[in-house]
């Protein structure tokens, strides 16, 4: 039987868990079981993760180890680029806060038009989505809008309309379609208290999936660091252009 396909991001945590992403996790998941109680299925430990950029224009990947997969897929496209944007934006270990923006605050980035106070938690269908920014001398910046500018001027493909400065995280499901007043308070709750979670480039890997969930059975993945040593050498980037 064949393997399916599978789609691919880079991403940031995955698998990864530091005691800062530890904290907002229970945090996060506390508040939402007692507002929503056996209604919400928190997403599983060691699944966490923000999607940096979406590879979808080389969708689908093929079965396999996920360097192998994306040296192939991103041929037609600027690789090495790519990890020199990646490099330029996550090597000096930017932070990204999720929570502590208060709807008072007079703020110089927007979420699709919105206050971050009323984007910081929002919800998709069944979705619950967790939306933090990455902060410079302490205020939200438009630092993941411009990498991903970058990214597709590198021939990759983003998968949000621009612009885009959100860093989303899915905590869970709701089984209650109706959750929106219970997300409404967690949502006012978190404006009262941020969370900064590191992202140096150790925490950046590429996955190929065919569950968005990111089981840990199904999902391959791989540091950006390995990344460029499969994509580097003249033998790997022959086979990568089908020389």
């Amino acid at each position: 039987m064949s393997r399916p396909a599978r789609d691919a991001a880079v991403v940031a945590w995955y698998g990864r868990e530091s005691a800062q992403l530890r904290a907002l996790r229970t945090h996060v998941h506390g508040l939402l079981a007692d507002a929503l109680g056996a209604a919400f299925v928190p997403r599983a430990e060691g699944t966490l993760h923000s999607t940096v950029l979406g590879l979808d224009a080389f969708a689908p990947f093929p079965p396999g180890p996920a360097g192998e997969a994306v040296v192939q897929r991103t041929a037609g496209a600027d690789l090495d680029g790519l990890l020199v944007e990646l490099g330029r934006t996550f090597d000096t270990s930017p932070v990204v806060q999720f929570g502590g923006f208060g709807g008072d605050q007079d703020l110089p980035v927007t979420s699709r038009g919105q206050h971050l106070a009323d984007r910081t938690l929002v919800r998709h269908g069944r979705t619950v989505v967790l939306v933090g920014w990455p902060v410079v001398d302490g205020a939200p910046s438009w630092q993941l809008d411009e990498l991903r500018r970058c990214c597709v001027r590198r021939g990759f493909a983003h998968r949000y309309p621009f612009p885009d400065p959100d860093a989303h995280m899915v905590v869970g499901e709701v089984t209650d379609a109706a959750a929106d007043e219970q997300v409404a308070q967690v949502r006012s709750a978190l404006a009262s208290q941020p969370f900064v979670v590191a992202v140096p480039t150790t925490e950046l890997q590429v996955v190929t999936y065919t569950d968005h969930r990111l089981p840990p059975d199904s999902t391959e993945h791989v540091p950006i660091a390995s990344l460029h040593r499969v994509g580097s050498g003249p033998e790997r980037q022959g086979s990568a252009t089908g020389r």
